[in-house]
């Protein structure tokens, strides 16, 4: 699967929440010691906050834009 970067992120759509991620993208959570990579599968917008579903493996989590990283962190 290719991995396609985005040059112009964040951007804001017309709700008016700023998308830093796209669905598709490898990222790390920020708190992970072992930086395992997750695949964002679901955006979620609510009133004032943009959520990111990530997925690992068959499980997947919910975070605030703050948790997540497009680059793996080096302990």
């Amino acid at each position: 699967m290719s991995h396609v970067q985005h040059e112009d992120r964040p951007h804001k759509i017309q709700t008016g929440h700023f998308i830093e991620h796209n669905i598709g993208d490898t990222v790390y959570l920020v708190t992970d010691d072992d930086q395992i990579p997750r695949l964002v599968t679901a955006i979620i917008l609510r009133p004032g906050i943009t959520l990111y579903a990530l997925t690992l493996v068959d499980r997947e989590t919910t975070h605030y834009p703050f948790e997540i990283s497009d680059k793996r962190k080096l302990f």
